[in-house]
Protein backbone atom coordinates (compact mmCIF):
# COMPACT_ATOMS: atom_id res chain seq x y z
CA UNK A 1 0.00 0.00 0.00
CA UNK A 2 2.84 2.35 0.63
CA UNK A 3 4.58 1.61 -2.51
CA UNK A 4 1.74 2.47 -4.25
CA UNK A 5 1.24 5.64 -2.68
CA UNK A 6 4.67 6.84 -3.43
CA UNK A 7 4.53 5.58 -7.16
CA UNK A 8 1.82 8.02 -7.19
CA UNK A 9 3.21 10.84 -5.59
CA UNK A 10 6.43 9.93 -8.18
CA UNK A 11 4.15 9.75 -10.93
CA UNK A 12 2.48 12.97 -10.06
CA UNK A 13 5.45 14.77 -9.86
CA UNK A 14 6.66 13.29 -13.18
CA UNK A 15 3.78 14.59 -14.96
CA UNK A 16 3.78 18.19 -13.08
CA UNK A 17 7.82 18.19 -14.19
CA UNK A 18 6.78 17.41 -18.11
CA UNK A 19 3.40 19.44 -18.13
CA UNK A 20 5.79 22.38 -16.87
CA UNK A 21 8.71 21.58 -19.44
CA UNK A 22 5.48 21.92 -21.85
CA UNK A 23 4.43 25.05 -21.04
CA UNK A 24 8.20 26.82 -20.51
CA UNK A 25 8.78 25.07 -24.24
CA UNK A 26 5.81 26.25 -25.95
CA UNK A 27 6.15 30.01 -24.33
CA UNK A 28 9.91 30.20 -25.86
CA UNK A 29 8.22 29.44 -29.08
CA UNK A 30 5.37 31.23 -29.10
CA UNK A 31 6.27 33.72 -26.46
CA UNK A 32 3.62 36.54 -28.74
CA UNK A 33 0.59 34.12 -27.68
CA UNK A 34 1.51 33.91 -24.20
CA UNK A 35 1.60 37.29 -24.03
CA UNK A 36 -1.93 37.73 -25.18
CA UNK A 37 -2.99 35.43 -23.04
CA UNK A 38 -1.85 36.61 -19.79
CA UNK A 39 -2.95 40.15 -21.29
CA UNK A 40 -6.68 38.79 -22.16
CA UNK A 41 -6.55 37.36 -18.36
CA UNK A 42 -5.48 40.44 -16.60
CA UNK A 43 -7.90 42.70 -18.68
CA UNK A 44 -10.76 40.48 -18.38
CA UNK A 45 -10.05 40.21 -14.35
CA UNK A 46 -9.19 43.69 -13.94
CA UNK A 47 -12.47 44.55 -15.96
CA UNK A 48 -14.43 42.59 -13.63
CA UNK A 49 -13.24 43.86 -10.37
CA UNK A 50 -13.69 47.45 -11.39
CA UNK A 51 -17.67 46.37 -12.45
CA UNK A 52 -18.00 45.12 -9.03
CA UNK A 53 -16.38 48.37 -6.99
CA UNK A 54 -18.24 50.52 -9.74
CA UNK A 55 -21.69 48.55 -8.55
CA UNK A 56 -20.74 48.95 -4.21
CA UNK A 57 -20.06 52.46 -4.76
CA UNK A 58 -22.59 53.77 -6.77
CA UNK A 59 -24.51 54.51 -3.80
CA UNK A 60 -22.33 56.65 -2.43
CA UNK A 61 -21.96 58.53 -5.76
CA UNK A 62 -25.64 59.02 -6.14
CA UNK A 63 -26.17 60.42 -2.35
CA UNK A 64 -23.19 63.05 -3.14
CA UNK A 65 -24.73 64.47 -6.21
CA UNK A 66 -28.14 64.50 -5.07
CA UNK A 67 -26.50 66.07 -1.83
CA UNK A 68 -25.34 68.53 -4.21
CA UNK A 69 -28.55 69.17 -5.74
CA UNK A 70 -30.84 69.38 -3.02
CA UNK A 71 -28.87 70.06 -0.05
CA UNK A 72 -27.24 67.64 3.36
CA UNK A 73 -30.33 68.58 5.29
CA UNK A 74 -31.92 64.36 5.98
CA UNK A 75 -35.58 65.84 6.83
CA UNK A 76 -37.10 69.29 7.27
CA UNK A 77 -39.85 70.42 9.29
CA UNK A 78 -42.29 73.10 8.82
CA UNK A 79 -45.14 74.27 10.13
CA UNK A 80 -48.52 73.18 9.68
CA UNK A 81 -50.70 75.85 7.74
CA UNK A 82 -54.14 75.75 6.96
CA UNK A 83 -53.57 77.06 3.82
CA UNK A 84 -51.01 74.94 2.58
CA UNK A 85 -53.89 71.65 2.71
CA UNK A 86 -55.76 71.41 -0.53
CA UNK A 87 -59.03 69.44 -0.16
CA UNK A 88 -59.60 68.75 -3.62
CA UNK A 89 -56.19 67.70 -4.00
CA UNK A 90 -56.46 65.00 -1.82
CA UNK A 91 -60.06 64.17 -3.35
CA UNK A 92 -58.45 63.95 -6.84
CA UNK A 93 -54.33 62.56 -5.98
CA UNK A 94 -55.07 60.46 -2.89
CA UNK A 95 -58.64 58.93 -3.30
CA UNK A 96 -57.68 56.18 -2.52
CA UNK A 97 -55.88 56.64 0.87
CA UNK A 98 -57.05 57.44 4.08
CA UNK A 99 -58.06 61.28 5.35
CA UNK A 100 -55.52 63.08 6.02
CA UNK A 101 -55.83 64.78 9.59
CA UNK A 102 -57.61 68.47 9.47
CA UNK A 103 -55.60 71.57 9.58
CA UNK A 104 -55.81 73.58 12.74
CA UNK A 105 -58.37 76.43 12.70
CA UNK A 106 -55.63 78.85 13.02
CA UNK A 107 -52.85 78.58 11.03
CA UNK A 108 -49.01 79.23 11.79
CA UNK A 109 -45.77 80.01 9.99
CA UNK A 110 -43.82 79.22 12.70
CA UNK A 111 -42.09 75.96 14.01
CA UNK A 112 -40.50 75.90 17.82
CA UNK A 113 -37.00 74.73 17.49
CA UNK A 114 -36.46 74.68 20.92
CA UNK A 115 -38.88 71.84 21.53
CA UNK A 116 -38.28 69.89 18.93
CA UNK A 117 -34.73 69.68 20.26
CA UNK A 118 -35.68 68.55 23.49
CA UNK A 119 -37.72 65.75 22.07
CA UNK A 120 -34.62 64.29 20.00
CA UNK A 121 -31.39 65.10 22.72
CA UNK A 122 -31.39 61.66 23.81
CA UNK A 123 -31.94 59.71 20.46
CA UNK A 124 -29.27 58.02 18.99
CA UNK A 125 -30.56 58.52 15.70
CA UNK A 126 -30.45 62.36 14.92
CA UNK A 127 -27.50 64.06 14.98
CA UNK A 128 -29.07 67.66 14.98
CA UNK A 129 -31.57 70.42 14.31
CA UNK A 130 -31.11 73.62 13.37
CA UNK A 131 -33.85 76.88 12.38
CA UNK A 132 -33.61 78.59 9.10
CA UNK A 133 -35.68 81.48 7.42
CA UNK A 134 -35.84 82.06 3.48
CA UNK A 135 -37.17 85.41 2.41
CA UNK A 136 -37.31 87.19 -0.96
CA UNK A 137 -35.18 90.24 -1.47
CA UNK A 138 -33.15 92.43 -3.68
CA UNK A 139 -29.46 92.53 -3.56
CA UNK A 140 -27.60 95.56 -4.13
CA UNK A 141 -24.32 97.46 -4.07
CA UNK A 142 -24.38 99.21 -0.98
CA UNK A 143 -22.58 102.49 -2.75
CA UNK A 144 -25.15 102.14 -5.54
CA UNK A 145 -28.19 100.54 -4.86
CA UNK A 146 -29.33 100.93 -7.95
CA UNK A 147 -27.14 98.49 -8.79
CA UNK A 148 -29.41 95.31 -7.68
CA UNK A 149 -29.97 91.93 -8.50
CA UNK A 150 -33.34 89.46 -7.50
CA UNK A 151 -31.80 87.07 -5.17
CA UNK A 152 -32.72 84.66 -1.61
CA UNK A 153 -31.40 85.76 1.98
CA UNK A 154 -30.69 82.37 4.02
CA UNK A 155 -31.13 83.31 7.59
CA UNK A 156 -29.36 80.52 9.37
CA UNK A 157 -27.40 79.43 12.94
CA UNK A 158 -24.10 79.88 11.50
CA UNK A 159 -22.29 77.95 14.42
CA UNK A 160 -24.72 75.06 15.01
CA UNK A 161 -25.05 74.05 11.80
CA UNK A 162 -21.15 73.48 11.30
CA UNK A 163 -21.68 71.49 14.87
CA UNK A 164 -24.24 69.05 13.23
CA UNK A 165 -22.30 68.53 9.93
CA UNK A 166 -24.83 70.49 7.88
CA UNK A 167 -22.73 71.28 4.82
CA UNK A 168 -19.76 69.87 5.64
CA UNK A 169 -17.90 70.78 2.32
CA UNK A 170 -19.39 74.49 3.17
CA UNK A 171 -17.42 77.47 4.58
CA UNK A 172 -16.47 76.61 8.33
CA UNK A 173 -16.90 80.58 9.17
CA UNK A 174 -19.01 81.36 11.68
CA UNK A 175 -20.54 84.80 10.69
CA UNK A 176 -20.34 87.41 12.56
CA UNK A 177 -22.56 90.75 13.34
CA UNK A 178 -23.83 92.31 9.82
CA UNK A 179 -21.83 89.88 8.28
CA UNK A 180 -22.54 87.28 4.44
CA UNK A 181 -21.84 84.89 2.64
CA UNK A 182 -22.97 85.48 -1.49
CA UNK A 183 -22.39 83.32 -4.19
CA UNK A 184 -19.72 84.61 -6.47
CA UNK A 185 -21.62 85.40 -9.95
CA UNK A 186 -23.71 87.82 -7.66
CA UNK A 187 -20.64 89.35 -6.26
CA UNK A 188 -19.15 89.75 -10.04
CA UNK A 189 -22.69 91.20 -11.41
CA UNK A 190 -23.00 93.65 -8.34
CA UNK A 191 -19.30 94.70 -8.84
CA UNK A 192 -17.86 93.43 -4.98
CA UNK A 193 -15.26 91.64 -3.62
CA UNK A 194 -15.33 89.12 -0.79
CA UNK A 195 -12.78 89.84 2.29
CA UNK A 196 -12.26 93.32 1.03
CA UNK A 197 -15.51 95.09 3.80
CA UNK A 198 -17.34 95.44 0.99
CA UNK A 199 -21.04 95.51 1.51
CA UNK A 200 -23.73 94.25 0.25
CA UNK A 201 -27.22 95.66 0.54
CA UNK A 202 -30.26 93.54 1.17
CA UNK A 203 -33.81 95.13 0.42
CA UNK A 204 -37.13 93.24 1.60
CA UNK A 205 -40.61 94.07 1.41
CA UNK A 206 -42.09 92.64 4.82
CA UNK A 207 -44.99 94.63 3.74
CA UNK A 208 -45.85 91.53 1.32
CA UNK A 209 -46.22 89.12 4.06
CA UNK A 210 -48.84 91.09 6.33
CA UNK A 211 -52.12 92.16 5.03
CA UNK A 212 -51.68 95.40 5.46
CA UNK A 213 -54.57 97.06 4.49
CA UNK A 214 -56.17 97.54 8.31
CA UNK A 215 -54.80 97.20 11.63
CA UNK A 216 -57.03 94.15 12.75
CA UNK A 217 -55.87 92.21 9.58
CA UNK A 218 -52.37 92.69 10.50
CA UNK A 219 -52.82 91.96 14.01
CA UNK A 220 -54.61 88.74 13.09
CA UNK A 221 -51.66 87.69 10.89
CA UNK A 222 -50.60 84.40 11.09
CA UNK A 223 -47.31 85.62 11.79
CA UNK A 224 -48.19 86.62 15.28
CA UNK A 225 -50.12 84.38 16.70
CA UNK A 226 -47.47 81.94 18.40
CA UNK A 227 -46.34 85.48 19.75
CA UNK A 228 -49.85 86.12 21.23
CA UNK A 229 -49.75 83.08 23.10
CA UNK A 230 -46.26 83.27 24.47
CA UNK A 231 -44.92 86.56 24.54
CA UNK A 232 -48.14 88.97 25.98
CA UNK A 233 -45.48 91.63 26.92
CA UNK A 234 -43.77 92.09 23.57
CA UNK A 235 -47.06 91.55 21.48
CA UNK A 236 -48.32 94.18 23.64
CA UNK A 237 -46.12 96.37 22.29
CA UNK A 238 -46.37 95.64 18.94
CA UNK A 239 -50.01 96.06 18.82
CA UNK A 240 -49.83 99.73 21.07
CA UNK A 241 -47.08 100.34 17.90
CA UNK A 242 -49.43 99.50 15.10
CA UNK A 243 -52.43 101.28 16.61
CA UNK A 244 -50.44 104.10 16.54
CA UNK A 245 -49.20 103.89 13.00
CA UNK A 246 -52.80 103.22 11.61
CA UNK A 247 -53.41 106.29 13.71
CA UNK A 248 -50.82 108.62 12.31
CA UNK A 249 -50.19 107.36 9.16
CA UNK A 250 -51.92 106.18 5.28
CA UNK A 251 -52.16 102.94 4.47
CA UNK A 252 -48.68 103.90 1.71
CA UNK A 253 -46.83 105.15 4.28
CA UNK A 254 -47.03 102.08 6.52
CA UNK A 255 -46.17 100.29 3.40
CA UNK A 256 -43.11 102.23 2.62
CA UNK A 257 -42.35 101.92 6.13
CA UNK A 258 -41.88 97.84 5.96
CA UNK A 259 -39.39 98.05 3.37
CA UNK A 260 -35.75 97.29 5.00
CA UNK A 261 -32.60 97.95 3.83
CA UNK A 262 -29.56 96.39 5.54
CA UNK A 263 -25.96 96.69 4.52
CA UNK A 264 -23.79 93.32 5.35
CA UNK A 265 -20.30 93.33 4.97
CA UNK A 266 -19.20 90.31 2.37
CA UNK A 267 -16.76 87.98 4.16
CA UNK A 268 -16.76 84.94 2.05
CA UNK A 269 -18.58 84.01 -1.49
CA UNK A 270 -19.19 80.59 -3.28
CA UNK A 271 -19.52 78.76 -6.22
CA UNK A 272 -21.70 76.40 -5.33
CA UNK A 273 -23.51 75.54 -2.21
CA UNK A 274 -22.09 72.41 -1.75
CA UNK A 275 -25.17 70.57 0.49
CA UNK A 276 -25.63 73.46 2.41
CA UNK A 277 -28.87 74.10 0.70
CA UNK A 278 -30.63 73.14 -2.66
CA UNK A 279 -28.47 74.39 -6.10
CA UNK A 280 -31.36 75.76 -7.58
CA UNK A 281 -31.71 78.96 -5.17
CA UNK A 282 -29.49 81.00 -7.54
CA UNK A 283 -28.49 84.24 -5.85
CA UNK A 284 -28.08 83.33 -2.33
CA UNK A 285 -26.91 85.87 0.37
CA UNK A 286 -26.29 83.46 3.63
CA UNK A 287 -26.40 85.61 7.14
CA UNK A 288 -26.69 84.33 11.01
CA UNK A 289 -29.79 84.76 12.55
CA UNK A 290 -28.78 86.55 15.73
CA UNK A 291 -29.65 90.21 16.03
CA UNK A 292 -31.80 89.69 13.26
CA UNK A 293 -34.54 90.93 14.79
CA UNK A 294 -33.48 94.12 16.46
CA UNK A 295 -31.84 95.03 12.88
CA UNK A 296 -35.54 94.86 11.67
CA UNK A 297 -36.90 97.13 14.31
CA UNK A 298 -34.16 99.20 14.18
CA UNK A 299 -34.66 99.49 10.02
CA UNK A 300 -38.48 100.16 10.76
CA UNK A 301 -37.34 103.19 13.04
CA UNK A 302 -35.26 104.49 10.51
CA UNK A 303 -37.69 104.64 8.16
CA UNK A 304 -39.77 106.56 10.15
CA UNK A 305 -37.70 108.12 12.28
CA UNK A 306 -38.88 112.00 10.76
CA UNK A 307 -42.36 111.24 11.34
CA UNK A 308 -42.94 109.51 14.72
CA UNK A 309 -44.48 111.20 17.26
CA UNK A 310 -42.42 110.83 20.91
CA UNK A 311 -44.78 108.59 22.13
CA UNK A 312 -44.27 105.81 19.18
CA UNK A 313 -40.67 106.46 19.13
CA UNK A 314 -40.59 105.31 23.01
CA UNK A 315 -42.65 102.74 21.87
CA UNK A 316 -40.56 101.33 18.77
CA UNK A 317 -37.68 101.72 21.23
CA UNK A 318 -39.24 99.77 23.68
CA UNK A 319 -39.91 96.79 21.08
CA UNK A 320 -36.40 97.23 19.83
CA UNK A 321 -34.47 96.42 23.71
CA UNK A 322 -37.36 93.54 24.25
CA UNK A 323 -37.06 92.25 20.86
CA UNK A 324 -32.72 91.52 22.10
CA UNK A 325 -34.54 89.05 24.22
CA UNK A 326 -36.93 87.19 22.06
CA UNK A 327 -35.74 83.66 20.86
CA UNK A 328 -36.41 83.90 17.36
CA UNK A 329 -35.53 80.17 16.95
CA UNK A 330 -38.54 79.39 18.51
CA UNK A 331 -40.11 80.71 15.94
CA UNK A 332 -38.13 79.51 12.62
CA UNK A 333 -39.59 79.15 9.14
CA UNK A 334 -38.37 75.50 8.94
CA UNK A 335 -36.07 73.14 11.04
CA UNK A 336 -33.60 71.24 9.45
CA UNK A 337 -32.04 68.40 10.81
CA UNK A 338 -29.31 65.62 10.07
CA UNK A 339 -28.91 62.03 11.19
CA UNK A 340 -25.98 60.07 13.14
CA UNK A 341 -24.07 58.06 10.64
CA UNK A 342 -26.08 58.76 7.91
CA UNK A 343 -24.38 57.25 5.10
CA UNK A 344 -25.67 53.87 6.61
CA UNK A 345 -29.56 54.72 5.58
CA UNK A 346 -28.53 55.79 2.22
CA UNK A 347 -26.02 53.31 1.63
CA UNK A 348 -27.03 50.22 3.49
CA UNK A 349 -29.87 48.28 3.67
CA UNK A 350 -30.16 49.19 7.76
CA UNK A 351 -33.34 50.21 8.94
CA UNK A 352 -34.56 52.82 11.55
CA UNK A 353 -36.72 50.82 14.02
CA UNK A 354 -40.58 52.32 13.71
CA UNK A 355 -40.16 54.10 17.54
CA UNK A 356 -37.76 56.38 16.05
Amino acid sequence: MVKEKDELIIASAFNTFVLFNYIVSDISKKPRSYRIGVFTVTITVAFVILIYNILDIAPAIFLKLSEDQVGESDFVFRAKASFNISESADEFMYSGLATRESAPVISTFFVNTTKMQESVQNSTYYEGLTPRWIFLADLANATNPDLKTPGIVFVIDSRNEINIGLGRDFSKTILGYREAFITHSTLRYLGIQAGTGEKVQIVIDIGQYFDTSTYASMMNSPYFEQLKEYKVSFMQQISRLLDQLYAQYSLQEIKESFVLRLDFVVVEDYDQPKGKFPNSYGNVLVIDYKHILPDVLQSLHHNLASKLSESTSKTLQKLVKMSVDIPIQEYALQVDGVLKDREQYYINSKKVSSST
